[in-house]
C-alpha cells in the first residue's frame, strides 16, 4: 500500500477502533483549539477492607 492512500483517515480510524473496543464514541471539539476526547474502559480498584467485607458476607472468614 502506498502511504498517501491512508492520509486523512485518522478520524474514521479512531471512530472504528473505539467501536471495535466497545467504547463510547470519541468527541471532537473545536473552540480556541481542536481537541479530541477519547474514552477508555474504567478500572475498578478494590481496597482490602472491601475484600474482607465480601469474604465475611460469603462466610469465608
Amino acid at each position: 500500500m502506498i502511504v498517501f492512500e491512508r492520509l486523512g483517515t485518522g478520524t474514521t480510524d479512531i471512530l472504528g477502533m473505539a467501536k471495535k473496543a466497545g467504547l463510547k464514541e470519541p468527541e471532537f471539539l473545536q473552540d480556541d483549539m481542536f481537541r479530541t476526547v477519547i474514552y477508555r474502559k474504567q478500572t475498578v480498584t478494590v481496597i482490602p477492607q472491601v475484600i474482607r467485607l465480601i469474604m465475611t458476607v460469603n462466610g469465608e472468614k
